[in-house]
């Protein structure tokens, strides 16, 4: 049997893509090369690929000092605040980063450095920000990381636009699929991008691939992921995240050439086995 085409064009796909990639990788390169002529330690960088947002991001594996030497766990607290600095210049933490912050990384600041100085068991001065100082207890460090998942929590949920009123009524009836979760691995997410693109994805175990016999699974599944391409055959796709009640999804507005317009609102989750049926439906109807 025949493996069925998706019918949308995927960004990935596009000229465009595989332009900025090339851009992208050009940069990272440059990038990468000045952080190890300074001194720079990691046991992996690299991986370079488009997040959701449609920004070139790459996964960082730091390499901290233990006591057998450069290590990836078991990390020696440094002392004071200077070596602490020292430390994060060479070292940055764990993720994935753009290479924004990579480059603000080489000058000492930015969120991958702010990050490795918070695991290390620093904090800005309270009255000086160009400071920094020791948490004062693990219940102040602890509160501070609340703190810091909570912000991520609230800038998360402020990506979804609530609809009222009129907006909410005749949005609200043009669902072409209700919102389902069906467990890891067998649901995918959708959500819009700061470039206004729609990034589906399959939601997996990230311990999918616990050995060296099982990893290809782990890659499989994290290939499951891409962007829909706003230049669609017959329309041009517009989107952002909106939120009905409490139910949170994608309206779109598909522009066909004649510049007539169709609206729908697609799910934030759907089983896997859906995917192709929702794709389907929304092409059917810019015909």
């Amino acid at each position: 049997m025949a493996e069925r085409q998706f019918p949308l064009v995927i960004w990935q796909k596009t000229d465009e893509f595989k332009q900025e990639y090339e851009q992208a990788s050009k940069r990272f390169k440059a990038i990468s090369e000045k952080l190890y002529r300074s001194g720079f330690k990691a046991t992996y960088l690299g991986d370079l690929q488009f997040n959701t947002d449609g920004n070139p991001i790459v996964w960082l594996n730091p390499c901290r000092r233990s006591a057998t030497g450069y290590s990836s766990r078991n990390y020696l607290m440094p002392p004071t605040a200077e070596e602490a600095i020292r430390t994060a210049k060479i070292t940055g933490d764990v993720g994935w980063w753009t290479l924004e912050d990579l480059e603000q990384l080489l000058e000492g600041r930015g969120p991958i450095f702010d990050m490795a100085m918070f695991d290390m068991g620093y904090r800005r001065n309270k009255t000086n920000a160009t400071l920094w100082a020791k948490f004062g207890s693990t219940k102040e460090y602890e509160q501070a990381g609340k703190e810091r998942t909570q912000a991520f929590v609230k800038a998360e949920e402020s990506l979804w636009i609530p609809m009222q009123g009129a907006d909410f009524e005749r949005l609200n009836k043009l669902w072409l699929m209700p919102n389902k979760w069906n467990g890891l691995d067998r649901t995918y997410s959708l959500k819009v991008g700061k470039r206004g693109f729609i990034h589906i994805q399959l939601d997996y175990n990230p311990f999918a691939g616990s050995s060296a016999e099982t990893l290809h699974v782990l890659g499989e599944r994290h290939a499951q992921r891409g962007h829909i391409a706003k230049q669609q055959e017959r329309f041009q796709i517009e989107a952002q995240n909106i939120k009905l009640g409490k139910e949170k999804g994608i309206h779109v507005k598909a522009t066909k050439a004649d510049q007539s317009c169709v609206e729908y609102v697609l799910p934030m989750h759907l089983p896997d086995e859906k995917l192709y049926d929702l794709v389907d439906e929304l092409v059917s109807k810019t015909k």
